[in-house]
């Protein structure tokens, strides 16, 4: 490892939050919790074990992930499917909506703020959502532990903290060589997707992506199948501009 590597592994990249709760949102935690979140562990996660509850199809062709209005249907049987990671979910709204739309992908989010925690837990159990698993952890101890190299399909960053003041741009999840960890994770094939409301991270981080081995910039503009956020429609409403970062792994 070396002494950036060891530094960055110190430096968190999200502002810690109260985990205050509704009455509602505790409940559901305490209840879905066990049935699922996914513990953190210091071992590398048996995924196709994990999501082995009801498996489904092949994705339609040209469908990766199925553009918003399609559905597949579930199939009775268990088999392993593609693994996507979402970095931050929030409260989860877009999260499940992908999960929802692309039963023939395996989803894991990674969050620490709690409430949201407990609202996507809900969306699980009422949507039935048996492609979709979170961890409440730090995501980037996940991406070094639980993680094995080259596995993931894909990797969702959607308006992380931007670190606006330049002494805390290294706190920044999209700066080497935090990226070099994420590109790792990836599978051949595999992409990464970050969203952005603040233009200068968005610069900074294609900068910092594109210096990235074995990532390669694919600039199409925002994905028809990526629903809106609650902090995209807010942003949209004070007049600031979003920016997607589309990037393949090689």
């Amino acid at each position: 490892m070396t002494n950036d590597s060891a530094r960055m592994r110190k430096v968190l990249t999200f502002t810690r939050r109260s985990n205050r709760m509704t009455a509602c949102q505790k409940r559901d935690y305490q209840h879905l919790a066990p049935r699922w979140i996914i513990p953190y562990q210091n071992t590398v996660l048996d995924y196709a074990a994990v999501f082995c509850s009801p498996a489904a199809p092949s994705a339609p062709a040209g469908a990766f992930p199925a553009p918003q209005g399609e559905t597949n249907a579930v199939a009775p049987a268990c088999a392993p499917a593609p693994l996507v990671v979402e970095i931050g979910f929030g409260m989860g709204s877009a999260t499940a909506a992908i999960a929802a739309r692309n039963p023939h992908l395996s989803y894991l989010g990674i969050e620490v703020y709690r409430a949201g925690i407990g609202r996507l837990l809900r969306k699980i159990e009422a949507e039935r959502l048996h492609n979709l698993r979170i961890i409440e952890h730090d995501a980037l101890d996940v991406l070094r532990t639980m993680i094995a190299p080259q596995t993931l399909a894909g990797l969702h960053i959607f308006f992380p903290d931007p670190w606006p003041k330049t002494r805390h741009h290294k706190r920044r999840l999209l700066y080497r060589p935090r990226t070099d960890l994420l590109a790792r994770a990836l599978a051949p094939g595999g992409y990464l997707y970050a969203v952005t409301d603040w233009a200068e991270y968005a610069r900074r981080a294609q900068e910092e992506l594109a210096r990235t081995p074995s990532l390669t910039w694919a600039p199409q503009g925002a994905r028809p199948w990526r629903p809106a956020t609650e902090f995209e429609r807010k942003a949209q409403t004070q007049g600031r501009a979003i920016h997607e970062l589309f990037f393949i792994k090689a």
